[in-house]
């Protein structure tokens, strides 16, 4: 399956297993893949994302947390990204990677709980962040339809075969 048929594949999932309510919302759609995935996920908006990261997926031993900057005009975009980067299965790079120069000891607990998406220019990377780009983009685009339908499954299916 081609990478775009892929982030398709995995928003339909969702949406195939999301009740009509959580179809409408991100909040709903995460506690949907939560409940697919056997792990919380916690969403915070937080002030102490570097000064050029809108959000950031850190993946522990027992649960996810998507952390939000606070006041983003365009948070649910950033959501939807973050999740994407959940639902496609994306690996993270420990923040003792990128933080190895600057940190002469570090707590492997906390290093465990912090596998962030802290970009390294790699194409790799870059590919992970155009499929969660790709993934917000259908999943905002899908959660829209959703929120205009009495049976939200059965119309977005109906879009998808139809276009």
């Amino acid at each position: 399956m081609s990478e775009t048929g892929d982030v398709a594949a995995a928003v339909a999932r969702l949406f195939d297993a999301a009740t009509a309510e959580e179809a409408r919302s991100l909040r709903g759609l995460t506690a949907t893949w939560a409940r697919l995935a056997g792990r919380s996920i916690e969403v915070e908006e937080v002030d102490d994302l570097e000064p050029d990261v809108c959000g950031q997926w850190c993946s522990g031993p027992t649960h996810d947390t998507l952390r939000l900057r606070r006041g983003l005009p365009s948070k649910d975009w950033t959501h939807g990204h973050e999740l994407g980067h959940v639902v496609l299965g994306h690996q993270g790079r420990p923040v003792a990677d990128g933080a190895s120069s600057d940190v002469a000891v570090a707590d492997t607990a906390l290093v465990e709980y912090m596998l962030n998406r802290g970009g390294d220019g790699s194409e790799a990377d870059s590919k992970q962040e155009d499929q969660a780009e790709a993934f917000a983009g259908l999943l905002m685009a899908r959660m829209r339809t959703a929120s205009r339908s009495a049976s939200p499954g059965i119309h977005a299916r109906l879009s998808d075969t139809l276009g």
